[in-house]
Parts: C-alpha cells; structure tokens; sequence
C-alpha cells in the first residue's frame, strides 16, 4: 500500500504538458478513431460506479465533496478523500489511489483467465485481470495496480511490460517526435501532447457507443 502511494504521488509531481493547450479544439468526429490515434480506456460498468472518464459531477455523487482540490502542474486535477486521491484531465477521471477512503471503480471483472502480453489493450487487461486497484497516472503513460506487486505498465491505453517501471520518458520536444524502445523491445513514436503545429487539431474527450472512453489527443487535421 505505501508503494502505490509513493507512485501516485510521484505522478502527482510529473511534469508532463497541458491537455488543453492547443489553439484549435474540436468536438468528437463523426468516425470514430482508432487506436493508433488516442487512447482507449474502459469506462465504468454501471452509473453506480466510477470509472476512466467519468466527470467531476459523478465524482460527487458518488463520493461526496473532496476534502481538498489540488491544481497540478501540467493542469490535472488531484481530488483528495482522506489521504485516497482521484485524478481528473480536462473534466474525465484518469487515475485514482485508494488509501483510507474505497474509491468505489468497477471497470469489469474478469472474464477468462489468459495471459496478458506486451500489445494487450487496455480492455484486453481488464477481462483477463478485472479492474485495478489503483492507477497511476503519468499522461501517455499509466501504470495499473493489482493485489500484491502485479502491476501493468501502459503506453496511450497499450501494455508495454509486465510489471512497475518509473522510468517514464519525458515527452518529445514540440514538432520533433522521438524514439523510444520499451523494456520488451516494443518501439513506439514519441508523441508531444503540446504539439501545435500545422495540421494539429486537438480532440475532447468523449465516450464511444460502447462506453469506451476515449481520452482527449492531438491528431493530424483531416481531409474534407
């Protein structure tokens, strides 16, 4: 318990850049995007409970009032109950660390029992693993709790290793996307979320027909 603490408060601290920091914002598109272009992350399973993406207004109804809003640096939201803490970017639930206070999250429970490889998505885990314990937010990049030390490390909603690595690439100067090879030898590009760029459009989050949430992202402007 004192280990994912420690990591969710080094996600507290984790420069990353603002979400919301492109001069140009679109609404949902009409084609759904794929993976490829933003990440997927499952949403709650029923009104009952909170899940990735659900908003400050089911936060309260749910939880009650935080004892403390914290404004983080890179313009999350840190909400605190107790010493139990949930984050919020842009207005949706992206992480949460229950400590004293149960955070009532149900993203499904396990379906079948397989194993979860380098290449899973997010949902993917969550029906061979049921929902995590904890997650800890790092922007592109979260890292999933379990029972005991199991944890997942995810790169934009797609596993990248077994287990718990804090060694998190910053993101890639705006306009020169990087490189970087994760611990499986996966190489996956870089992307700057405050690349403002021509061709850059950024996208809110918003929900799928089938209650994925679909976190806010930058894509190339698309031909009409």
């Amino acid at each position: 318990m004192v280990r994912f603490c420690l990591i969710c408060l080094i996600s507290t601290l984790y420069l990353g850049t603002p979400c919301m920091a492109a001069e140009e914002a679109t609404d949902p598109p009409v084609q759904e995007e794929t993976a490829a272009e933003c990440t997927l992350l499952p949403g709650a399973v029923s009104p009952d409970f909170l899940g990735f993406g659900s908003t400050p207004e089911d936060v309260q109804r749910i939880m009650g009032k935080p004892r403390r809003i914290s404004s983080l640096p890179d313009g999350r939201e840190q909400w605190l109950y107790g010493l139990s803490t949930i984050t919020l970017e842009a207005g949706h639930m992206v992480g949460w660390c229950p400590f004293d206070v149960p955070i009532p999250v149900d993203l499904g429970r396990p379906q079948k029992p397989e194993p979860v490889l380098p290449g899973a998505d997010a949902a993917g885990i969550v029906r061979a693993r049921g929902t995590p314990r904890t997650v800890a937010d790092f922007g592109e990049w979260q890292i999933w709790f379990y029972q005991g030390t199991e944890g997942y490390t995810l790169y934009r909603g797609v596993l990248d290793h077994a287990g718990v690595n804090l060694t998190i690439p910053p993101p890639a100067p705006a306009g020169k996307p990087g490189v970087w090879t994760g611990p499986q030898q996966a190489t996956y590009p870089s992307v700057s979320t405050n690349t403002s760029g021509i061709g850059d459009v950024h996208v809110r989050s918003y929900f799928r027909k089938d209650g994925t949430f679909v976190r806010s992202h930058y894509r190339s402007r698309r031909r009409q």
